[in-house]
C-alpha cells in the first residue's frame, strides 16, 4: 500500500510524491511525469527502498500512467494491491 500526494501539475508535467505504507515520517519517492508523451522525466526512490527492491515505485508508476492518461489528478491517493 502507498499513498500517493501531488506535489505540481501544470500544462506539460506532473509530479507526484508516493509514501510508502502511507508513512509520512520517512521520505518519500518522488515522480515527474510528462502529461502528452507519459515518460518518465525523473524518479527518486523512497527513503524504504533499496536499489533491487522498488515495487512501491513501480505501482506508484503504474497508477500515475494510468491517472495522466485520463487527465485526472487527484491530490491525494491511496494505492494498494494484493
Amino acid at each position: 500500500m502507498l499513498t500517493l500526494k501531488i506535489q505540481e501539475v501544470n500544462s506539460q508535467n506532473v509530479i507526484y510524491k508516493y509514501y510508502p505504507n502511507d508513512d509520512i515520517n520517512i521520505q518519500p519517492g518522488i515522480i515527474h511525469m510528462d502529461i502528452d508523451s507519459l515518460q518518465i522525466i525523473n524518479v527518486e526512490k523512497s527513503e524504504i527502498e533499496d536499489k533491487e527492491k522498488d515495487n512501491y515505485l513501480i505501482h506508484a508508476i503504474e497508477r500515475i500512467e494510468s491517472n495522466t492518461s485520463k487527465k485526472i489528478f487527484p491530490k491525494s491517493e491511496l494505492v494498494a494491491w494484493g
